[in-house]
């Protein structure tokens, strides 16, 4: 037993000794290795805090951007603050810097403008871009929820567009010129870029230019991840409405043609559902044989764009060059979620890899050019003058009135202004019609068009009489579009009749024709339909649809 004991001890002291020596080694390093462990932990905390707060902030950015009647008016320079602190603190910007000298932004004229795209800190210009991509994002979702392929989506969102955005070209309503709110002569002298306005005003607007057409239509396609082209022949780029324009939508072998003047498809001639991308470059010459069915006047638009020579037409991108912004290269990354939305162009599409590639056989040895007009918008909007911010103002004028109550007494009249559960109403139920939400807009767009006139005599009262009548027409109209929209053709018809009954001068007296008649023929009563367009006057642009409508819907022989 002993030698067994005196066995073990001898084989077991090494053993213990070993034990001991490496004991104190790990006394020596737990100290540095806990410490390290505790180091990495609290990084990996405060990486994990760091990231918390990025997310908390952008979602703190897309509260007050996203498109929702709640806060369509709430102040953008509160998400200009924020974005800005998560572009200091947790934005990965890509390496290197845009090339503002590239072909591509050789039309827009603008160093200054061209030059902050490299900065690393936004702008208002930003916000405004942001809001109104989210905003498009929503809409077309909705608009192109039943088409299944892409040439049907395109042909939902050119329609949407056009039904959506009658031409304007005076941009405000000409009556409250009259009303004291803008002098006659500031009203005549209008131009494009006199009101500059994001693409939240413009649809807000339901009404605008034909650049205002074409910016919509290709920012809603660029959200289904479709680019277009503009063809345009204004050398000058002073973007004048008689200038024709033709928007080419490619979809892998073939070509979407469509001219947002006049609110029609150019298609080819004959049975074909779309151009062939590949022979479109000979196509040009006869691009607008499909129209001959009908004997155009020498003064018609139809007429001036056969004679425009195509081949030599500048092409530009109907984008603005906000979208190709180191900044948001940066944003699209963390846009995911409820957030997501298509910010970010690569300036591939310009290169060998992109849009320049695909369409070589129409574009030839042509640069595609930024389109100005997006760009001088949203620039617009960073200094405006107090001028042109009241423009911008009057554009929605009906969507931002406040309720005014005007309580008139034997001897006096008693004015008072107050804040009630109406104010405002109006824009909400415009967002709500734009984000799909019809029910509740056409609730707010009943109340709005049964608003009664305020007794009471002087200016204050005739302005506000006023200002309830124009409320109250928009909201009729827009009533019947919410109705077309969501497919109630027999209401959106009954709702029109009703319009230019009570509107025999109103502001949307043309549209609202053209409408209806639509209506009609989408109730399955062609012949009313024709009548309907052929009992009054309609807008230069909406002539050449109306004689191409006829064509479609008279009974065959």
């Amino acid at each position: 037993m002993a030698r067994h004991l005196r066995t073990t001890f001898r084989w077991s002291f090494p053993v213990v000794m070993m034990l001991a020596v490496l004991g104190c080694q790990n006394q020596d390093e737990n100290p540095k290795s806990q410490t390290e462990e505790k180091t990495g932990s609290s990084q990996a905390r405060e990486n994990l805090e760091r990231r918390r707060i990025c997310k908390a902030n952008l979602d703190k950015v897309y509260q007050i951007l996203r498109p929702s009647a709640e806060n369509m008016d709430s102040e953008p320079t509160s998400a200009l603050v924020i974005l800005n602190q998560w572009f200091g603190s947790c934005a990965e910007m890509p390496d290197g810097q845009l090339d503002v000298s590239a072909p591509a932004f050789a039309s827009l004229n603008d160093e200054e403008a061209l030059g902050s795209l490299n900065n690393p800190s936004a702008s208002i210009a930003d916000i405004h871009y942001l809001r109104d991509q989210l905003l498009m994002r929503q809409m077309v979702t909705e608009v192109v929820k039943f088409s299944p392929t892409d040439v049907e989506k395109v042909r939902a969102v050119m329609e949407y567009v056009r039904r959506n955005l009658p031409i304007d070209e005076l941009l405000i309503d000409g009556r409250l010129a009259t009303a004291g709110l803008l002098p006659q002569e500031t009203l005549d002298q209008l131009n494009p870029f006199s009101i500059p306005r994001a693409l939240q005003d413009v649809a807000l607007a339901g009404r605008g230019l034909p650049y205002d057409r074409i910016w919509m239509a290709a920012s809603m396609l660029r959200q289904l991840n479709i680019e277009s082209l503009l063809l345009t022949h204004d050398a000058d780029l002073t973007l004048r409405p008689e200038v024709p324009a033709l928007l080419l939508i490619p979809l892998e072998s073939q070509l979407v043609v469509f001219c947002p003047q006049l609110g029609i498809e150019i298609r080819p001639e004959g049975d074909a559902e779309a151009w062939e991308l590949a022979t479109f470059n000979a196509d040009l010459k006869n691009l607008f044989a499909g129209l001959d069915q009908v004997t155009w006047p020498e003064d018609s638009p139809i007429t001036r764009m056969k004679n425009a020579d195509w081949t030599t037409a500048k092409v530009m991108l109907p984008v603005a060059p906000i979208s190709a912004s180191p900044r948001m290269e940066a944003l699209q990354l963390d846009f995911v979620g409820d957030m997501a939305c298509n910010l970010h162009q690569s300036a591939a599409i310009h290169g060998d890899d992109g849009l320049k590639k695909s369409l070589g056989s129409i574009i030839g040895d042509r640069e595609i050019e930024y389109w100005p007009y997006p760009h001088r918008m949203y620039t617009g909007l960073l200094d405006p003058t107090d001028e042109e911010a009241r423009l911008r103002q009057l554009t929605v004028a009906t969507l931002l009135k406040e309720v005014q109550s005007i309580r008139a007494s034997q001897d006096q009249n008693e004015q008072t202004s107050y804040r009630v559960s109406m104010e405002r109403k109006m824009l909400k139920a415009r967002v709500e019609q734009l984000i799909a939400r019809d029910v509740e807009a056409l609730q707010t767009y009943m109340r709005i068009r049964l608003q009664f006139r305020v007794p009471g005599q002087g200016a204050q009262v005739e302005l506000e009489n006023l200002m309830r009548f124009l409320q109250a027409e928009d909201a009729h109209y827009w009533s019947a579009v919410a109705q077309f929209e969501t497919e109630q053709y027999r209401s959106a018809g009954d709702t029109l009749q009703n319009y230019l009954e009570r509107y025999q001068q109103g502001h949307w007296v043309q549209s609202a024709r053209m409408l209806w008649a639509e209506a009609e023929a989408a109730e399955g009563n062609p012949q009313r339909a024709i009548e309907i367009l052929q009992q009054g006057e309609l807008q230069e642009d909406q002539k050449v649809r109306r004689e191409l409508l006829i064509q479609k819907w008279k009974p065959a022989n």
